[in-house]
């Protein structure tokens, strides 16, 4: 029993001493967690202020933000270089060290503060002006309500004439409303007929082209063909009176011949009279039949006089048909520098040809080219001290033969063809003579040549030849 006893109260020793133990354990750690608890709490209050510091502190820089008139979004570098803008734009002339919109507002509230003295200033003055005024309209109000009364009477008739003015500018609106629809119409239909009238001119304009150059090519085969190239001979040498120096030839009435027709002599041989060498020339004295005329002997070569049978031709006249010419300038025959157009006109139409066109040395023209002209004659070619207006005028009339694919022929050739030659040359004396008239000439222009043996005194000299060694 007492040993029960005394290992109940050893149990309930450690059961005791258990218990405290488990006390004091639950006593520290409830201590450690009311410590901790308090901790928390702590950081818990702590963690609540910082949020709400930071809460306050976000709502302070909107208002800051909405106070500045940003937006809430921007960062504060974008809010920077918003500042900097409106600097420059509102107050660019601000020289104050602290650059902020305190600092600005202040300035502003200065600077407005000093319009608002001077704008009261201003305000004061003019208000002294007005009281001036105001004495001037009262010493003035007679004349004023007179001038009124004029300007009152000269509105009303100003309202009368602008009702007049108004109904005139309606009438003119409206004419000119009408004319402008009549004139567009006008317009468009001159525009469709000037389009259309274009169309048909660009086509005729290429229809003529075509024309042109198939005329051109259809003139030159022509030509080619057709015209007097002075290969073929006009007539014959019927009959020769040397001792008369007169011939008879195969032209007459008949093939239109005239008086006055020179022609050219050629051997009865020439197979191209164009091309052979010409005896002599003739001039037509009398028509004696429809193939029969006479002529008379203008130069001849004694060597190979003009016998029966030789041929002659002429370029200004075709039996049958009337030669047409246009002349350049420079018709000099003689080849003094003088012109010699009337005698070339004069030449030209004896032998029946007819003249279309000339022009002279000073650059005036005389008639026109036309579709039956058939040759040019060029003169001279205009130097150095020719004027402009000559130079002009050839080279246009050239242009124009050119397009009517007339034949170029020189003066000299003309007058050679035709076997004319000057007959009674003219001399002239002074300043303008030609040192070549002055020259002596045998007789013809040809020199004799004798046919006998020649003395040694006529014999040409000439000067001894050096011995060898010398």
């Amino acid at each position: 029993m007492a040993r029960e006893s005394q290992g109940l109260q050893i149990a309930l020793v450690i059961f005791v001493i258990l218990t405290l133990l488990l006390g004091v354990v639950a006593f520290l750690f409830y201590k450690q967690y009311d410590e901790t608890s308090k901790k928390l709490e702590q950081a818990l209050a702590d963690a609540k202020k910082d949020a709400e510091a930071a809460r306050n502190a976000i709502a302070e820089n909107e208002r800051l933000k909405e106070y500045i008139g940003v937006a809430s979004s921007l960062r504060v570098d974008e809010i920077g270089e918003e500042v900097r803008r409106d600097f420059e734009t509102y107050a660019p002339h601000f020289q104050g060290e602290t650059r902020s919109y305190r600092a600005v507002v202040e300035y502003l509230g200065k600077t407005l503060r000093d319009r608002e003295e001077s704008l009261n200033a201003a305000l004061a003055e003019n208000e002294q002006l007005k009281t001036q005024i105001r004495q001037l309209e009262a010493s003035k109000a007679p004349l004023v309500d007179q001038e009124r009364a004029r300007a009152e009477s000269a509105t009303s008739q100003l309202a009368a004439e602008r009702i007049k003015f108004n109904e005139a500018r309606q009438r003119l609106q409206d004419q000119a409303q009408q004319l402008q629809v009549r004139m567009d119409t006008v317009q468009k239909e001159a525009a469709e007929k000037v389009a259309a009238a274009e169309a048909k001119l660009a086509e005729e304009r290429k229809r003529l082209q075509t024309t042109l150059s198939l005329l051109r090519e259809r003139t030159e085969t022509l030509r080619r063909v057709t015209e007097p190239t002075f290969e073929r001979p006009d007539g014959v040498i019927r009959w020769v009176n040397q001792r008369a120096r007169s011939v008879w030839i195969s032209l007459g009435s008949a093939d239109g011949l005239q008086r006055q027709t020179t022609f050219a002599v050629y051997p009865s041989t020439a197979l191209d009279v164009g091309k052979a060498q010409r005896k002599g020339s003739i001039e037509v004295t009398e028509i004696l039949g429809d193939h029969l005329a006479e002529a008379r002997i203008l130069e001849d070569n004694p060597a190979d006089p003009i016998m029966p049978g030789d041929l002659i031709h002429t370029p200004v006249w075709t039996p049958g048909e009337r030669q047409r010419f246009a002349l350049a300038d420079g018709m000099d025959i003689d080849g003094d520098g003088r012109s010699d157009l009337e005698i070339v006109l004069n030449i030209i139409r004896a032998n029946g040809a007819i003249v279309d066109c000339y022009i002279d040395d000073e650059g005036n023209k005389t008639g026109e080219i036309t579709t039956e002209t058939r040759y040019l004659v060029l003169g001279v070619e205009p130097d150095e001290r020719a004027s402009e207006a000559r130079r002009k005028a050839r080279t246009e009339l050239l242009r124009t033969a050119d397009v009517y694919g007339l034949t170029k022929i020189s003066l000299q050739e003309l007058l050679a063809r035709m076997g004319w030659s000057v007959q009674t040359p003219v001399i002239r004396y002074g300043a303008g003579a030609n040192p070549a008239d002055f020259r002596a000439r045998p007789p013809g222009g040809v020199p004799p040549v004798s046919r006998q043996p020649v003395s040694e005194i006529f014999q040409p000299r000439t000067p001894p030849s050096r011995p060898r060694g010398y």
